[in-house]
């Protein structure tokens, strides 16, 4: 189901470029969003130069050390239950597994003992 979303997604997308390709007169167009394209490599005239002093201005505030520790202390709380709950899964499918494989092992060996005896016999 999902190839055939994707296939369809493709067909789309080249479709789409193919048909585009058919209205502009060079790649250049094609390529870029607006329709024309600027060129490449070319400096910007601003009338500033650029400096390398300038602390960069973060986009948002940092968290403070409080802060971390306060999230980090909900997470680890929030993560208690479920680790344990992991934990209690864990010993329940092991001990399941191992019943399966003793009984399994018990099978086999009657299955070998009724082997054995009737050859002998």
């Amino acid at each position: 189901m999902r190839l055939k979303n994707y296939s369809v997604a493709g067909l789309v997308l080249l479709s789409s470029i193919a048909l585009s390709g058919c209205v502009t007169s060079s790649p250049e167009q094609l390529l870029s969003p607006t329709g024309t394209a600027q060129p490449l490599g070319q400096p910007k005239i601003t009338g500033d130069f650029g400096s390398v002093n300038n602390q960069p201005q973060p986009a948002t505030e940092q968290l403070s050390q409080s802060e971390v520790a306060r999230a980090k202390a909900e997470l680890t709380q929030d993560a208690a239950p479920s680790a344990a709950q992991a934990a209690q899964n864990n010993q329940a499918t092991y001990q399941r597994e191992v019943a399966e494989l003793q009984k399994l092992a018990a099978d086999q060996k009657r299955r070998r003992l009724r082997e054995i005896e009737s050859r002998n016999f």
